[in-house]
């Protein structure tokens, strides 16, 4: 017997700043007060990448992309892979082989939300610097207000406070996890 799955919801989530979309994929929704809010987790891969100091790495701004895109890109051509930028983030565009993650070394790294374990994609050597491009190894999931049929917003640091116990209700996350 087969079973009929619903085809995956996505929807477009809005950098109020810029105005560019991500497109994201509804892990979960919920209708509160006559709003829909969901949680969204990224349809396509989110990356970060670093410049490797001595001491240190530094988190590479989409801003700084563009000289070291084409090495980026080269770095990453075996695998039929490019990097853009969307909504003020690092996307990773093509179809990822199944054994992509495979032989990934893993890094910790921090986020706004704390520490993280990422998986290093690839290193880059420009001749003058070298640079990890990584992806998190742990599944990111943002809380919304979905706003029209295919379209979302992020919520505000006190919108998802308000709401916070809700969200983890619908996700049943337990009260103490990150």
């Amino acid at each position: 017997m087969t079973e009929d799955l619903e085809p995956e919801k996505l929807v477009r989530l809005i950098d109020k700043e810029s105005g560019e979309t991500l497109t994201m994929q509804v892990a979960a929704e919920f209708e509160l007060d006559g709003k829909v809010y969901g949680v969204l987790t990224p349809a396509e891969t989110l990356i970060r990448i670093f410049r490797e100091t001595a001491d240190e790495l530094i988190e590479v701004e989409p801003g700084e992309f563009s000289p070291i895109k084409e090495h980026v890109d080269a770095a990453l051509s075996d695998w039929g892979l490019k990097v853009a930028v969307r909504a003020d983030e690092f996307v990773l565009e093509g179809e990822e082989p199944d054994d992509f993650y495979e032989d990934c070394d893993i890094i910790e790294g921090e986020s706004d939300e704390g520490p993280e374990e990422l998986f290093v994609l690839v290193e880059v050597d420009t001749g003058d610097q070298n640079f990890l491009v990584t992806t998190s190894a742990e599944m990111r999931l943002f809380p919304v207000e979905i706003t029209g049929e295919d379209e979302a917003r992020l919520l505000e640091d006190e919108e998802y406070a308000a709401l916070e116990e809700i969200f983890r209700e619908v996700m049943d996350f337990p009260e103490d996890a990150e």
